[in-house]
């Protein structure tokens, strides 16, 4: 789940990052150039500060125009200028991008798809687990009116589709398009922070590259014996530079490991619980693709098969 906020309203970082921050969330916030430049200003400052603390400044064009109504190369002006203005102030450049409006054509998608990693448009639904068009990445839009409850049900639809709700948020507090109070935004995200074993909740670009990342992910094994494995996770074709958000893998491990070290790159290693499936075990850890050889050893053994009676051993 990814919430997202348009327009640089002020009032976002006023209300909405203390209560998304208060639940351990982080957001993306999808900022039109002229909002701050002129509206605010010129303070940039604020907005950079969010990018420190881990949320997502992300592009949402220079002066917020219908895009489907430009010509190509106004089009092209509007997205190109958004990053670059957004790279000079934030000292990042943005690798998403959302539609002002959520209005897009072919045009728009393809100069959208050479500039940014992935595109927010609308729609109004949970995208699957692998969008069909990572650049027409739908969105549920809270507006005034909209109760806690319909809010409530767009994360239940995310958890059970298994698939990706970002959610498309304006005005807080009498500021912005379709203001919301903020005590009714404080229960939405109590609910979802309430299913966090169930759900993940991180920045648009994050998930949009998790996504990328494992859509060409690979696994290689380099050695396998008694104690753990040795392996490597690769993304080809990818740019690592911005493709580096670590993926799970889910590794079967025999049924005597009870905990594993995990160790890639950094000196100290991570311990990782086994866990039982269908009477299977596994080994679930993060791994940054392309980032070097991974070692899975044991550390601490439990029961093995071979320490069970014929009647234990036929039940696993």
């Amino acid at each position: 789940m990814s919430l997202t906020y348009d327009d640089a309203v002020p009032n976002q970082i006023k209300y909405h990052v203390p209560l998304m921050e208060e639940r351990g969330f982080r957001g993306t916030f999808f900022v039109f150039v002229n909002a701050i430049s002129r509206g605010q200003r010129n303070d940039w400052k604020p907005w950079a500060e969010l990018a420190a603390r881990g949320h997502e400044i992300g592009s949402h064009t220079v002066s917020h125009p219908r895009l489907v109504e430009l010509s190509e190369g106004k089009i092209e002006q509007e997205l190109r200028q958004s990053k670059s203005a957004i790279e000079e102030h934030i000292g990042v450049a943005p690798l998403t991008f959302a539609y002002p409006y959520g209005q897009h054509d072919e045009r728009v998608r393809r100069i959208a798809g050479g500039l940014y990693v992935s595109s927010r448009s609308g729609g109004v639904k949970v995208a699957p687990p692998t969008p069909l068009d990572i650049h027409d990445v739908p969105s549920f839009v809270p507006v005034t009116n909209t109760p806690a409850s319909e809010m409530n049900s767009w994360v239940d639809a995310a958890v059970e589709a298994g698939g990706w709700t970002v959610e498309m948020i304006h005005g807080i507090e009498a500021q912005g398009w379709q203001p919301i109070p903020k005590e009714r935004y404080a229960e939405h995200f109590d609910y979802i922070a309430a299913r966090g074993d169930e759900l993940w909740v991180a920045p648009y670009g994050e998930v949009a590259r998790y996504i990328r990342e494992r859509e060409v992910a690979a696994v290689e094994t380099i050695n396998v014996n008694a104690d753990g494995v040795v392996l490597e996770l690769l993304s080809r074709g990818l740019d690592q530079a911005v493709y580096s958000v670590p993926l799970t893998l889910r590794l079967e491990v025999p049924f005597d490991f009870d905990t594993v070290e995990v160790r890639q790159a950094e000196p100290a290693g991570r311990e990782v619980k086994c866990i039982e499936e269908q009477h299977h075990r596994f080994a679930y850890f993060d791994v940054v693709p392309n980032g070097g050889e991974v070692v899975v050893k044991v550390i601490k053994r439990g029961i093995g098969q071979a320490e069970l009676s014929a009647e234990e051993r036929a039940e696993k």
